[in-house]
């Protein structure tokens, strides 16, 4: 009799443990699928990222009227993905926006390499002469404690830089410097050498006339 009472109390004694465990193991489990939510949503949106500065990009490859034209398109195709695209704006936009990036025009690089490259160590060698659009990506979503709690107090935001560089078309306005220059050198060595031209050659518009096919 008293073996079954011993029994029955150790049993009623342990009822209270697989309770525990089961809360425990509920807790982690809800844990590790709020942190894998997180960085799957993370990832997701930092690929949207990449295509907003790829897009923006091609727009500042094209060739265009002039060197500031080109950046405008840049800019305002930034804006109307940042902006403008219901599916894309809700990320970056609002008071509880889960994500940041630059709000407008992004962050055109390009160059010498000097406005490429400001943000890390300059290496040696050749300097960068890509063209393209950059956003510094801080996910604030990252910022979300999970079920045990902060691991680190006043901890800095988490950031990094997405971008794209696609080079950058001459305009046409440095397309015809270019030919204008290039007349007046064709110029300058044919007559270096012996050569004649009909009398007073307009090296700023005899091009126009003479390389018609090379016109901008």
């Amino acid at each position: 009799m008293k073996k079954q009472n011993d029994k029955l109390f150790f049993y009623l004694s342990c009822r209270g443990s697989l309770t525990v465990q089961f809360l425990l193991g509920f807790i982690l489990f809800l844990s590790f699928v709020m942190l894998f939510s997180v960085m799957t949503l993370t990832l997701a949106v930092s690929e949207i990222t990449q295509y907003i500065t790829y897009t923006s990009s091609r727009k500042l490859f094209l060739g265009d009227g002039n060197k500031v034209l080109q950046q405008e398109s840049a800019h305002k195709k930034y804006d109307s993905l940042v902006k403008d695209q219901v599916h894309l704006s809700k990320f970056f936009t609002g008071a509880n926006k889960l994500f940041e990036i630059e709000e407008t025009g992004g962050d055109l690089r390009e160059g010498d390499g000097l406005g490429l490259n400001s943000g890390f160590s300059r290496a040696s060698g050749k300097p960068y002469l890509f063209y393209g659009v950059w956003t510094k990506f801080i996910p604030k979503v990252l910022e979300v404690d999970t079920l045990w709690g902060s691991t680190e107090e006043d901890a800095a935001f988490f950031e990094t830089v997405v971008g794209s560089y696609l080079g950058r078309e001459p305009t046409k306005w440095e397309c015809e410097e270019f030919i204008k220059k290039r007349w007046e050198f064709i110029i300058d060595k044919h007559i270096s050498t012996g050569g004649t031209f009909p009398a007073n050659p307009d090296p700023a518009n005899k091009y126009q006339e003479d390389f018609g096919d090379n016109r901008c």
